[in-house]
């Protein structure tokens, strides 16, 4: 029976935080892997997340079987048994946990236990009379044998962890979420900080028949990564592992797919100049929506009346502003917008009118020219809520969502935004309930609130 400890990828829906394996041999080869260990959420019963199904009931003697079973432990329940047996704890557990062998040769062979224990973790082999034929504690590397098996069938493997406590335990992955459809293609990783981790390392890989190593970064210490431009419809896995000095966690996995082959994107939703508006500047900011999907905007402005009189037309602009110069006072204008990426471009917007004002340098009063920071709206939320800031020039703004341990776990805007009100909308979907704050500034001005999310 060969034990061993597993840093490696899960096979199952959840990764444990202590992973080992026994193979149970006979004379004649016969052999069965068996796995054990620890896992937060794990139980004393079949945890199906683990891969601990429930196992058809024994073979007829002469058949060579090897199970994990409960007869002798009253407060464990695996049915007929199973390959597999992991218990409530992670790398910080300190204790006692008891497992129950089941074994038998295909004749009356010997069945061979050899071990190599992880470090921190001691192992006392006994048979279910109490060490009356075998009392052996197991430490580092040995073997052992059992003369006969029909005589010896069952044993009670006892394992004592002792915590390693600059041992960092595991992260966890935030977004995309496993398994998650429709990601887009640039997307940023994010993952929960882990306890006792100074930096953590980075894998990533192509899944179609095998999978292919595309991206591998190590001393990362931040706990997110932003992604370049990924394919379309492509499935991608990436593992992260926490890791302190020489010693690291175990990978955690998630998989992820892109987005189905890109199409173009809507037609964008207009914001200023409002339709009608007067009064407005011989060289306003026009302003729009974000596009979902767009990587650009095309613009056009005309004299009113006369789609031949065109007075601006600008492509490709990458923001959702835009000024407008040398404007005529007193003058009736339209203005269009679309919205396109690399598979085309939208439909262009319905016509929007302003006109200029008599004199420049007027501004329409819906644009207030204070600088401030307002409470978010709702507050407490669930999971979606909203920012909003005026701005009394054009500002580089930062808004960065802080948890209390004051880690960023989401920056919602980073660039230069135009004069005027501005509404963000943000989604919490992937962070657990609790407190953070939103940080805001525009360039030397900055304004801190407390958020509160509740599911």
């Amino acid at each position: 029976m060969a034990l061993s400890f597993l840093i490696g990828l899960p096979a199952f829906g959840q990764t444990p935080a202590i992973k080992m394996e026994l193979t149970v041999r006979d004379n004649h080869n016969h052999s069965q892997k068996l796995t054990f260990g620890l896992a937060p959420s794990a139980t004393a019963q079949i945890d199906t997340e683990f891969g601990e199904d429930e196992l058809p009931p024994l073979p007829p003697q002469g058949i060579f079987d090897a199970r994990f079973i409960s007869t002798e432990l009253p407060d464990v329940e695996l049915g007929q048994g199973s390959y597999r047996d992991f218990r409530t704890g992670d790398v910080y557990f300190s204790g006692n946990v008891v497992h129950e062998i089941h074994f038998q040769a295909a004749s009356e062979d010997s069945i061979f236990l050899a071990w190599s224990l992880w470090q921190g973790t001691e192992v006392r082999l006994q048979d279910v009379l109490g060490g009356v034929v075998i009392d052996t504690v197991l430490q580092e590397d040995g073997e052992i044998f059992v003369i006969n098996s029909s005589v010896i069938d069952k044993l009670l493997l006892n394992v004592s962890y002792a915590a390693d406590s600059t041992l960092p335990a595991l992260p966890e992955i935030l977004y995309p979420a496993d398994r998650a459809d429709n990601v887009p293609l640039q997307p940023q990783l994010l993952w929960r900080s882990a306890a006792f981790a100074e930096l953590y390392n980075l894998r990533f890989y192509t899944i179609s028949d095998d999978s292919t190593l595309v991206l591998s970064r190590d001393g990362i210490a931040d706990t997110s990564f932003a992604l370049p431009l990924l394919l379309n419809g492509q499935t991608y896995e990436w593992h992260i592992q926490s890791v302190n000095g020489d010693k690291a966690s175990n990978w955690i996995v998630s998989r992820f797919t892109t987005a189905s082959a890109l199409e173009p994107p809507s037609v964008p939703n207009l914001l200023w100049p409002v339709e009608n508006a007067e009064d407005i500047v011989s060289e306003p900011v026009v302003q729009w929506q974000s596009q979902e999907g767009a990587e650009f905007y095309d613009l056009q402005v005309y004299f009113a009346g006369s789609f031949s009189k065109l007075v601006l037309d600008e492509s490709a602009i990458q923001d959702t502003f835009y000024q407008v110069t040398s404007l005529q006072p007193g003058t009736l204008y339209f203005w269009r917008l679309r919205a396109g990426n690399n598979a085309g471009t939208s439909e262009w917007s319905e016509l929007r009118q302003f006109k200029t004002g008599s004199m420049s340098g007027l501004r329409d009063d819906k644009i207030l020219q204070t600088l401030a920071f307002f409470p978010n709206y709702p507050n407490p939320f669930n999971p979606v809520t909203s920012f909003k800031f005026n701005l009394d020039k054009m500002h580089f703004v930062r808004l960065d969502i802080v948890n209390i341990q004051g880690q960023i776990v989401g920056t919602l805007i980073n660039k230069y935004l135009p004069m005027g009100e501005h509404i963000i909308h943000w989604d919490a979907t992937v962070l657990p309930s609790g407190n953070y704050f939103a940080v805001f500034q525009a360039d030397e001005f900055k304004s801190m609130q407390k958020i509160s999310l509740v599911k």
